[in-house]
């Protein structure tokens, strides 16, 4: 009986909400209006009829201000569009200024590598480029990004080798980042070549200059560091004055080769793997752009012999 009754308890009877608050300010007593925020409201876990009868009891009966904020393009229930009819008395959208928060993050930011700073600062726009085209206007994603690449920078300003392309690496890293923070970038049985294909007509300048890095690409996807694979991978890129054409094959964007890349690069590193020269992401590389070939229907100047690869 008792628990019964404890549960049939209206709290409002005993704990007593008023609109106006009183605090002390300069020693003075001092009554001010309450004024109750309800942050992330899409994502509450109290039920929505219970929570609209709260804000409505707060509101209605007891004329305390309350202010929603909420993504309202999450919230699809027919209890808040009812709720918003009768009680909501005026609905701001707030429109970010995406410029300003990236110039104030940017600005702000605590390097703990030195001359990061002022290479985000000199970068600025690359950050804005890529974080507007991802179209998500994720910041949490965003300053993952900026802390992430540090890492990077530290590595290969380290390693001594020319860093006149870090700024496309920048890039490419973090729409690579975005879209696999968002679920959409997947890895097929090709590896992430059709995905590499779509981030090339979504992003302007992905993969320029061969900035896509496959160990970059293994540490946002899997978690998985390898400082070696990365040094590797610039060295191979960015280590020498120009990309042979066996490189151009393996490096570059698929949609980014030439008749003369494939023509002359394509045997070359074919060779190469004959005689087991080729690294394993180059090896993965070859054949992935090889099948892609097939199957778009572009001949290949030579017959691959797959027993030669195999031994190699």
């Amino acid at each position: 009986k008792g628990i019964n009754a404890a549960l049939s308890i209206n709290l409002y009877d005993f704990i007593n909400i008023e609109n106006k608050v009183e605090i002390y300010c300069n020693g003075e007593l001092v009554i001010k209006r309450l004024i109750i925020v309800f942050d992330d409201f899409e994502r509450s876990k109290i039920d929505t009829v219970n929570l609209l009868g709260a804000i409505n009891e707060y509101t209605e009966n007891r004329e305390i201000k309350s202010i929603l904020i909420a993504d309202e393009e999450k919230i699809n229930k027919s209890e808040y569009i009812d709720f918003k009819e009768k009680l909501i008395f005026r609905t701001i959208k707030l429109v970010p200024k995406y410029s300003f928060l990236i110039a104030n993050i940017v600005s702000q930011y605590c390097e703990t590598s030195i001359g990061y700073s002022e290479f985000l600062a000199e970068n600025k726009a690359v950050i804005e480029r890529v974080f507007s085209e991802s179209e998500l206007g994720n910041i949490r994603t965003l300053k993952s990004m900026i802390i992430d690449f540090e890492r990077v920078y530290s590595c290969w300003v380290k390693s001594a080798i020319p860093t006149v392309n870090m700024s496309d690496v920048l890039y490419t890293f973090g729409a690579v980042l975005f879209e696999y923070r968002a679920g959409k970038y997947k890895k097929s049985e090709y590896g992430y070549l059709f995905e590499d294909t779509r981030l090339k007509d979504k992003y302007s300048r992905y993969n320029a200059n061969a900035s896509l890095l496959s160990s970059l690409q293994i540490w946002i996807t899997s978690g998985e560091w390898n400082e070696k694979s990365f040094i590797d991978d610039i060295k191979n890129k960015y280590g020498i004055q120009c990309l042979s054409d066996d490189a151009k094959f393996l490096f570059y964007n698929f949609w980014d080769l030439n008749h003369n890349i494939i023509s002359k690069g394509l045997v070359i590193a074919t060779e190469r793997a004959y005689k087991g020269e080729l690294s394993g992401d180059e090896l993965v590389s070859l054949l992935q752009k090889v099948q892609a070939m097939n199957e778009y229907g572009i001949n290949l100047p030579l017959d691959l012999d797959y027993t030669k690869m195999l031994a190699g």
